[in-house]
């Protein structure tokens, strides 16, 4: 009896220590998580697109530098996938195919253009795959798509403060729109116009053109027939915008252009020269404060890394931000718990681009602006910005 008791023992202890040593394996074992981006690296939309890479890869060397995540006992270091979409339907189709039957990405960021986000929203909702959207379209927060968030704030939503500010301060009475003929033109043509006509801004034309157009006379002297006090580009990308300006002030126009986008000093002076941009109101982020110093020092670190900088690649940076500290707090890696997290109004999320700066999701004013589609759409302090001897300068802040 008391060598059977003695053998229970040994076993006991044997299977404790397996089963510890296993428990220390496990916890000190790593694994990957990958955040595909899908966005356009080459064509016109390209300048809203690589911001998107740029910012996720930066973002995932800091998280990897800072040790990662530990969720259940694991740590996970993160991986950026990323695949030019062209802002075509079907290439955006193949990358997230790509994503979910070879590379098994269960987040990304993008797509940038507003068609191929609609048309891969099914897929990636049918997949459980969580996307950190950075369309315009407002259809792209549909609450069909369960998984689908929207960090980015769109020119529906900005437009509002945008257009007072412009209206207070600059006294403003007529606009004209010009924008790209596709949906994302559409919805931001029809975004700027419902703002300004709402703060009593007759708006005379809106005129739309291809994607590949470099020639904008034609559509800028239809503009410049009524002398609008104003000539706004919202849905336009930074290359036609900045030819747009141009175009428009060789023939001798004086008043305001904006773009409700974040377009910078950098995406648009280098093109055209400052002469051009001089005036232009848009909702850049400078690189001064209340920019956060890490924010600050990012381009010197994109320009290193890739050969180029952009002014939104700090806001796509804080979006991979946001996923790793949602499956953090999940203790999850399955995205249906991380959704959970991500659709709790009461979670104040890290927004890095300004000091002290932070970010929610389905946050009250949010529901107010968009009825049910708010709750998966985030709202976070932004700058309005104009163009000064060929730099951004702040005009304001609206801080949520």
């Amino acid at each position: 009896m008391k060598k059977l008791l003695l053998i229970v023992l040994s076993l006991s202890l044997t299977m404790g220590l397996a089963l510890d040593h296993t428990l220390a394996r496990a916890q000190g074992k790593e694994g990957i998580i990958k955040i595909g981006v899908c966005t356009p690296l080459s064509g016109p939309a390209a300048p809203w697109g690589i911001p998107g890479y740029h910012g996720v890869d930066l973002a995932v060397a800091d998280l990897n530098a800072a040790g990662g995540i530990v969720v259940k006992g694991v740590t996970y270091k993160f991986q950026t996938v990323s695949y030019d979409d062209k802002c075509s339907v079907d290439t955006a189709l193949q990358v997230v195919n790509k994503f979910i039957y070879e590379d098994g990405v269960k987040y990304m960021v993008g797509p940038v253009c507003s068609p191929c986000a609609l048309a891969v929203l099914p897929v990636l909702t049918k997949n459980k795959i969580i996307s950190m959207g950075v369309s315009l379209d407002d259809r792209t927060i549909d609450p069909a798509y369960q998984y689908a968030f929207r960090l980015y704030i769109p020119v529906s939503f900005i437009g509002e403060s945008l257009f007072k500010w412009i209206v207070d301060n600059r006294k403003i009475k007529t606009s004209s729109h010009i924008s790209p003929n596709d949906s994302s033109g559409f919805a931001a043509t029809e975004s700027d116009n419902k703002h300004l006509q709402k703060l009593g801004v007759q708006v005379h034309d809106s005129v739309f053109f291809e994607r590949a157009t470099t020639d904008f006379v034609p559509f800028v002297t239809k503009l410049l027939a009524k002398n609008p006090d104003m000539i706004t580009c919202g849905g336009s990308p930074a290359g036609s915008v900045a030819l747009i300006a141009k175009q428009a002030r060789a023939m001798g126009y004086k008043g305001i252009i904006s773009n409700t986008s974040i377009m910078s000093a950098t995406d648009v002076v280098p093109a055209v020269g400052k002469e051009a941009m001089e005036g232009f109101i848009s909702t850049a982020r400078p690189l001064e404060p209340p920019v956060a110093k890490k924010m600050i020092d990012l381009p010197i670190r994109e320009k290193a890394k890739y050969g180029e900088t952009f002014s939104s690649t700090n806001e796509i940076y804080a979006f991979a931000e946001v996923i790793a500290e949602a499956i953090k707090r999940a203790q999850s890696l399955d995205t249906t718990d991380v959704k959970k997290i991500l659709e709790d109004p009461r979670q104040v999320w890290p927004y890095n681009l300004f000091e002290n700066g932070t970010l929610r999701i389905g946050a009250p004013r949010c529901i107010e602006f968009y009825g049910e589609r708010g709750k998966h759409q985030a709202y976070y302090p932004y700058p309005i910005t104009m163009i000064k001897d060929g730099k951004d300068v702040i005009l304001a802040v609206v801080n949520p």
